[in-house]
């Protein structure tokens, strides 16, 4: 029996891309291979942040974007990154491990971009929280000076 192409339910098709491109974003951002490098085993304490937004990834053309997405927490001896994607593990990142922050700013936004030592994974975060992890790290790096 010929199934009718206007009547066709396209919704699993739909569901099936979406779950499939939430599973490729950790593969794709290298937040997987950070979570093995970088594993956070417990709480961290400092400062809170909820719904933060920012780019992960290998190239700066190709960032993958977790708007809202993202729990942080910045401490004085590193910063936690946690996701509500179920494949993006929690990642604890020591500011020894942190080898420079910048700001950059375009006509749309202004992100402090983040890079790891040993690393091609960037982070790319927006607004206060960028800015907090920024001179959270520059305290760190004159304390251990």
């Amino acid at each position: 029996m010929a199934t009718n192409p206007e009547t066709f339910p396209f919704w699993p098709f739909i569901l099936l891309i979406l779950v499939v491109s939430i599973g490729a974003l950790p593969y794709l951002s290298g937040w997987r291979s950070l979570a093995k490098r970088f594993p956070a085993w417990g709480p961290v304490e400092g400062h809170r942040y909820f719904f933060v937004s920012a780019k992960v990834g290998k190239y700066s053309w190709f960032r993958v974007n977790f708007g809202a997405s993202l729990g942080l927490v910045v401490g004085p001896s590193g910063f936690k990154v946690s996701s509500l994607l179920p494949l993006c593990p929690a990642l604890y990142i020591p500011w020894s491990e942190v080898e420079s922050i910048e700001d950059k700013s375009s006509a749309l936004s202004r992100r402090t971009l983040i890079h790891l030592r040993d690393s091609s994974v960037v982070f790319a975060f927006r607004g206060t929280a960028g800015q907090v992890i920024a001179a959270t790290f520059a305290d760190a790096q004159q304390a251990r000076t």
